[in-house]
C-alpha cells in the first residue's frame, strides 16, 4: 500500500497508475487526512455497474424472475409504441419485487 499526497499524485500519475495496474493500492492524501483509495476495479463489480446502467437505460430487460410481473407489464406496454414504453417504470416495478 502506498500513500501520496495530491501534489505528488498530479507530478507522478502515470507512476502510481503502474503500481495500481500491479495490485497496489494507493491511498491519496490531503494534508494528512485521506481522501480516496485508488485499486483496480473489481470486475464482477464493475459488470455488474454496466448491466444495472443497461437496465435503468432500457437498453436489457432483465432475467425473468419467480415471481415477477414482467408479463403484466409488458402486456400493459404492448398496445403502445416502442418510444412510449418507459424503462425507469418497468425497472421500478421489476425492483420491487
Amino acid at each position: 500500500m502506498q500513500e501520496v499526497g495530491i501534489k505528488a499524485l498530479k507530478d507522478n500519475l502515470s507512476q502510481y497508475i503502474g503500481l495500481v495496474r500491479k495490485g497496489e493500492i494507493v491511498i491519496v492524501k490531503d494534508r494528512n487526512e485521506i481522501v480516496a483509495e485508488i485499486r483496480k476495479p473489481n470486475q464482477s463489480k464493475v459488470q455488474n455497474i454496466f448491466i444495472q446502467e443497461a437496465i435503468q437505460k432500457g437498453s436489457i430487460l432483465p432475467e425473468k424472475v419467480k415471481g415477477s410481473n414482467i408479463d403484466k407489464i409488458l402486456k400493459k406496454y404492448n398496445k403502445h409504441k416502442l418510444t412510449d414504453i418507459r424503462p425507469q417504470e418497468i425497472y421500478a416495478s421489476l425492483k420491487d419485487k
